[in-house]
């Protein structure tokens, strides 16, 4: 389920830090979603073997989408060490059964008042349903403390947490990088404001504060680099 960081990714991060002295390595708007997961494993072997020579790692995550906020929530509302990952994935599969099943239930409905023309599409709800429970029995092979937490959380009102860039800091930063000093979780919010909508602007502001070119190696994933648009060529790019 988990997504690690290529050998070729982590060599030209490497290569890229040792060329440049001492790199500020960041990252553009993140979901957390298990795609992006290879990022902050790159990050983390980097660190590993050469963090003298990194001035600092800058991972932004991108608050301003609305499940990303439910997952931070939901990071921010527990006392268990939970994988950031792993709980956002869930939490999008858990929220996706509950609206499957509730549009199921009126499809049940309109279907035993004679709407037969809906069958099809019940059908179709089903075998998604079907696909989407296997996805979350599999986090509960490998982390069942996590999705029972993540259904738990879910299930009732998540209870209002001081969950800023500091605290989300310490939750990655204990997990992948030993709670390193030099790396920093920032929110989006924080720093392009709610006003910009496209994703390639929200980026540009956040790399634009960040640091001026030459300055910032953006560590990304492949899913970014459309979305990036031109603004990419901008700056030196790792893909992982």
């Amino acid at each position: 389920m988990t997504a690690r960081a290529s050998d070729n990714c982590v060599d030209r991060l490497l290569s890229v830090v040792e060329a440049s002295g001492r790199a500020l390595l960041a990252t553009p708007p993140l979901l957390l979603v298990e795609t992006e997961r290879r990022v902050l494993e790159a990050l983390r072997v980097v660190l590993e073997r050469v963090g003298g020579r990194v001035r600092g790692v800058v991972i932004v995550v991108d608050d301003t989408v609305e499940e990303t906020r439910k997952c931070i929530r939901v990071l921010c509302s527990t006392n268990k060490a939970l994988d950031v990952f792993a709980t956002c994935s869930i939490l999008e599969l858990v929220e996706r059964v509950n609206q499957l099943a509730s549009s199921m239930r009126a499809l049940r409905e309109a279907i035993s008042k004679g709407a037969e023309e809906l069958y099809d599409k019940y059908v179709e709800y089903a075998r998604e349903l079907d696909d989407v429970t296997r996805r979350i029995s599999r986090y509960w092979v490998e982390s069942p403390d996590t999705v029972d937490e993540v259904i738990r959380l879910s299930q009732s009102p998540v209870q209002s947490a001081v969950c800023d860039s500091a605290v989300l800091t310490g939750l990655i930063s204990s997990r992948y990088f030993a709670s390193s000093r030099i790396v920093k979780v920032v929110l989006a919010s924080e720093i392009a404001g709610g006003a910009q909508t496209d994703y390639a602007a929200r980026a540009q502001v956040v790399l634009d504060k960040l640091g001026g070119d030459g300055d910032v190696v953006v560590v990304t994933d492949e899913s970014k680099l459309i979305a990036l648009g031109a603004l990419i060529h901008r700056y030196a790019t790792v893909v992982c």
